[in-house]
């Protein structure tokens, strides 16, 4: 009996140290079971890796806006070491403008997609269900938020800091999406800034190496993204359809969404 006794308090000793480091492991790295576009037929669950981003470094460059802490969910198999070098190219600021702010932007961009239709396919087959169009000037009251996008995405010299002077806007509808895609480097710099009007959405950015490595977060309506570096250039980029739009378990339903987006020269 003695012999069991202290057998027993030994197990209950490895238990007690194997809790305590399992929580210890949990304030870094959370496991969190989210539904991926297989499951959705499946019903089964993919493990992802909730990583939780506090990154306010933009290497060097001054700003005086910062980026928002962001949450991100890496697959099971993305590689570890290549986490933070992600983080740090992938900026997210949220509330970037105002709803009076989208509103103006709404407005001005209105007058040219009411007279289109939306498109089923794109030139380069990375986005379904869209209407584009590009503007080199923007009326008086919103010339300042696309200048705003400059100062926050660029740096203000050295190479990297001719913007190119015409402005892409991309009009998604409801039921749209964009596919998986590396932007040419025949038309675009180390850099891609997106402001998201009118709704969320989700980003999924898969390794190009390997389409079956990804990781995720969420772009929330009045937000601006800025993709550099790794991001930019190692990870395809796409906005899932609304079928398979889900985060941490909770379908993030994506309306129509606007696009502002400004690049730098190649």
């Amino acid at each position: 009996l003695d012999s069991l006794l202290q057998e027993m308090r030994s197990l209950l000793k490895i238990n007690n140290a194997i809790r305590t480091l399992l929580e210890k492991k949990s304030s870094d790295v959370i496991f969190n079971y989210v539904l991926n576009q297989t499951s959705l037929k499946q019903n089964t669950f993919v493990p992802l890796r909730r990583v939780y981003s506090t990154e306010n470094d933009l290497s060097g460059e001054t700003c005086s806006v910062q980026p928002t802490p962001t949450k991100f969910n890496f697959s099971s198999n993305f590689p570890a070491h290549m986490e933070a070098p992600f983080i740090h190219s992938f900026l997210i600021y949220n509330n970037f403008v105002t709803q009076q702010e989208e509103e103006n932007l709404m407005l001005e961009f209105e007058k040219h997609f009411k007279r289109h239709l939306y498109e089923k396919d794109h030139w380069d087959n990375a986005i379904a269900k869209f209407r584009e169009t590009e503007k080199k000037f923007f009326n008086k009251v919103n010339t300042p938020v696309i200048e705003k996008i400059r100062k926050i995405a660029f740096p203000e010299s050295g190479e990297h800091s001719q913007v190119l002077p015409y402005t892409h806007v991309l009009d998604l509808a409801e039921e749209g999406y964009i596919k998986p895609h590396v932007d040419s480097v025949r038309f675009c710099g180390d850099r891609v800034a997106v402001l998201s009007l009118l709704s969320d959405s989700v980003a999924r950015f898969r390794l190009e190496e390997n389409r079956e490595i990804y990781v995720d977060a969420v772009v929330p309506r009045f937000s601006l993204y800025v993709m550099k570096g790794t991001s930019r250039y190692d990870f395809a980029h796409e906005i899932l359809k609304n079928e398979e739009s889900y985060f941490d378990g909770e379908h993030i339903h994506k309306k129509r969404r606007i696009s502002v987006i400004r690049r730098n020269e190649p």
